[in-house]
């Protein structure tokens, strides 16, 4: 009983330290085909398009190794919760930036740089700018 219950324990081991959190390509392509579909919808704020929420990108992308909060102004003169995740892997991190809850712009793979013609909900320098003041 007691070489059951070892072994038993000595497989659990073997199994969860060969279990390292990975985010693969085909997770960001998905994610970024299920937001395209997303930004589509009508936005309930002129300024803060539609997108996934923080609940489904994490369902993909599983728990971010970051996040960061803050407020945004926006011309409409309110002010929406901004959150940025983090995740890293292999030296490389990606962060995405979600306002009101909901994913702005596409995610790049890990190492891509953001395309300054891709078509984002703000642009990065106000995301950041604007999480810079909250902190």
């Amino acid at each position: 009983m007691a070489a059951t219950f070892t072994l038993s324990i000595l497989a659990a081991v073997f199994v969860l330290t060969g279990c390292e959190k990975r985010v693969s390509v085909e997770n960001i392509e998905t994610l970024n085909r299920q937001q395209d579909v997303a930004m589509k919808r009508a936005g309930s704020v002129e300024q803060v398009k539609e997108g996934l929420t923080m609940k489904e990108v994490e369902s993909v992308l599983g728990a971010p190794e970051k996040v960061t909060q803050g407020k945004i102004g926006v011309e409409v003169k309110k002010d929406f919760a901004l959150t940025t995740w983090t995740y890293k892997q292999d030296g490389k991190k990606i962060e995405l930036s979600f306002i009101d809850g909901k994913l702005q712009g596409r995610v790049p793979k890990f190492g891509e740089k953001i395309d300054p013609q891709a078509p984002l909900h703000m642009k990065p320098e106000a995301l950041s700018a604007a999480s810079d003041k909250a902190n």
